[in-house]
């Protein structure tokens, strides 16, 4: 989640998105960086942190346009922005909530991946913005 990240202009080139700070900047402001892709439970087991969102809709396809700097210093098509998570949480007598941030996984894929995680629990809910878009032909 580190990386330099960009969306196309209209009309050519493209507008970095600010990154976010760094660990070293985290850790400067008091912070304990957890850094890793396995999904964690956090806060005392009250809070659960996915991995990767695994795509599975055929409608949900990312961010079309959306770009990272690679290693090398090139612009480099990044759809799917592997590292999008969610956090879910258990609402007593209620089940599950599931909250996502931008959703570039798709809200419904991150739907089904917490349904599927915590069966049989109920997955009572899902908050976060949807950025599904329409398949390219």
């Amino acid at each position: 989640m580190f990386v330099q990240r960009a969306i196309p202009r209209p009309l050519g080139g493209v507008l970095p998105i600010q990154t976010p700070p760094g660990p070293a900047e985290l850790e400067a402001a008091g912070a304990q960086p957890v850094i890793g892709t396995q999904p964690q439970v956090l806060l005392g087991g009250h809070f659960f942190l996915s991995g990767e969102v695994p795509r599975r809709t055929h409608f949900e396809r990312g961010f079309r346009g959306h770009v990272r700097l690679d290693t090398d210093g090139q612009w480099v098509p990044d759809p799917l922005i592997m590292d999008e998570r969610y956090v879910a949480v258990q609402v007593r007598g209620r089940g599950l909530l599931a909250f996502s941030a931008c959703s570039h996984a798709g809200i419904v894929n991150v739907a089904l991946d917490a349904r599927e995680r915590f069966a049989p629990l109920p997955l009572h809910g899902v908050m976060g913005a949807s950025t599904c878009r329409a398949p390219t032909r």
